[in-house]
């Protein structure tokens, strides 16, 4: 899932570990570790949830970040998920429309390679973003929805994703921790679903940080992530990481790589 957190700095984070009181080392690697274990185990803890009726299409969606774009500027996303049965495209174009107000269009689900035949041809989806970002200090409320044209090989539906973030910075060990909920329409997530959604980024090793996100459900959008990030020269990120669908048949694994722009 591509998630950004406005206080996770494209440059400069090599010098947050220096900063990181000597005190506090201890109770950061508790927690990370306890976080990172926490987010492992969480798919597997709803093993008698209803079954997803397969189409052949998607497994899981690479859904919106929820990073504010300041007024004016505009923000790109390049993600792609790759396993031996299907490669899909996901990309995001995100323009910050004054204080708090994000809007984007984004193409996702846009297969380039797929063992599925016909079924799973090039058929993305179209949906266009918008968000509201409430800022207090050191935290913020997100309010999103994401809706649009899903193309299916009988016809497009309409999908919708809607979710409300709490985002909260710790600034002494440069963490943030996300946590909220989804609601997702069946054309999206396979059934109609309401879910819960956590999210934790965390500086590793100078620049080199890691995102853990998870959404809960047994659909098409509930998976657990995990991707490290490193900045590059003239406003640019890249990923790698993995993704563990909930969903039984949804694929065990599935790589993910990924390129961003911010302006």
């Amino acid at each position: 899932m591509a998630i950004f957190l406005q206080h996770s700095p494209i440059a400069g984070a090599a010098g947050t570990s220096a900063k990181t009181p000597s005190g506090h080392k201890l109770l950061r690697t508790k927690l990370i570790g306890s976080a990172i274990l926490a987010l492992s185990v969480l798919p597997a803890l709803s093993a008698n949830a209803e079954k997803q009726q397969r189409t052949g299409k998607a497994r899981v969606r690479n859904l919106p970040d929820i990073e504010a774009t300041p007024s004016g500027q505009t923000a790109f996303d390049q993600e792609f998920n790759l396993d031996s049965a299907v490669g899909i495209s996901n990309t995001s174009f995100d323009y910050g429309a004054g204080p708090g107000w994000n809007i984007g269009i984004s193409l996702l689900n846009a297969q380039f390679y797929s063992g599925f035949g016909a079924a799973s041809a090039f058929q993305p989806d179209l949906l266009f973003n918008l968000e509201k970002h409430w800022l207090f200090g050191d935290s913020q409320l997100i309010v999103g929805n994401q809706s649009g044209a899903g193309m299916l090989p009988q016809a497009a539906v309409f999908m919708h994703y809607a979710y409300l973030d709490a985002q909260q910075h710790l600034d002494a060990w440069d963490i943030d921790i996300d946590i909220g909920s989804y609601y997702a329409n069946a054309a999206l997530a396979g059934q109609r679903s309401v879910g819960a959604h956590v999210n934790l980024e965390i500086p590793v090793a100078g620049s080199l940080r890691l995102n853990a996100d998870y959404l809960t459900g047994h659909n098409s959008v509930g998976a657990a992530t995990f991707k490290l990030i490193y900045p590059l020269p003239q406003h640019w990120q890249i990923a790698a990481g993995v993704q563990i669908p909930n969903l039984p048949g949804n694929g065990e694994y599935i790589a993910l790589c990924g390129f961003y722009w911010r302006q």
